[in-house]
């Protein structure tokens, strides 16, 4: 791994920002993108710093469910546990459009 991509995991650590990183070290974002697509091992510890980011906040959220905080309990209900009915449900109905447009095309073919 190169120095400058060693200061970017340093300096992405802090932020866990691409674009505020890549400006604090003076890249682009495609040579970012490039790293991390060609290494490996930079893409590896990218990727550990995001997950490490994600347990932070899942930590902030816990916190939160434990001081009762409705809205958190409801979000986290509704993204992890799914799969015990916490979703929202959407109920979809069809137009009237398409129905009109075949009646008229049935009537039509009635009057001739």
């Amino acid at each position: 791994m190169t120095k400058k991509q060693k200061l970017f995991i340093e300096h992405f650590k802090k932020s866990g920002n691409v674009s505020k990183t890549c400006e604090a070290i003076g890249i682009g974002r495609t040579t970012f993108y490039n790293w991390y697509k060609l290494r490996e091992d930079f893409a590896q510890e990218i990727d550990n710093i995001k997950e490490a980011v994600i347990d932070s906040v899942e930590d902030k959220l816990f916190e939160k469910i434990q001081a009762g905080d409705v809205t958190a309990i409801i979000f986290f209900l509704k993204t992890k546990a799914k799969h015990r009915g916490y979703t929202e449900k959407y109920e979809v109905t069809q137009q009237s459009e398409p129905q009109k447009v075949i009646v008229e095309f049935i009537d039509e073919e009635q009057n001739s």
